[in-house]
């Protein structure tokens, strides 16, 4: 027991990854829709929506990630199928946020 507890939290790695990403470039998006270039810029109240678009995706993503990793530690799930729904969820949130490759990141 002690052995499947000790990488717990290496499940959930991926996760805060693709939160991260999201979130960057979702307020990344929002930045440039409202004309915002540079962080001190904008009026605190859309600084704030700023933060929280950063931070929302990545809190879902990691409360996702740790649900499935609980599921695949209790053996309700397969690992196969943790990881079949980790490239799903993530191919899914990135083709709606308008990513289809690792430039569009970097191009925003």
């Amino acid at each position: 027991m002690a052995d499947n507890d000790q990488g717990a939290g290496m499940e959930i790695t991926p996760w805060l990854v693709l939160g991260l990403i999201a979130g960057g470039f979702l307020m990344q998006k929002y930045s440039i829709a409202i004309g915002i270039e540079r962080p001190d810029e904008g009026p605190l109240d859309q600084e704030l929506v700023r933060v929280f678009m950063l931070l929302g995706p990545f809190a879902m993503f990691t409360w996702i990630g740790y649900q499935l990793s609980q599921e695949a530690r209790r053996e309700k799930i397969t690992w196969a199928t943790y990881w079949t729904t980790t490239f799903g969820i993530a191919t899914a949130t990135f083709t709606l946020l308008g990513i289809a490759g690792i430039g569009d990141i970097f191009n925003t």
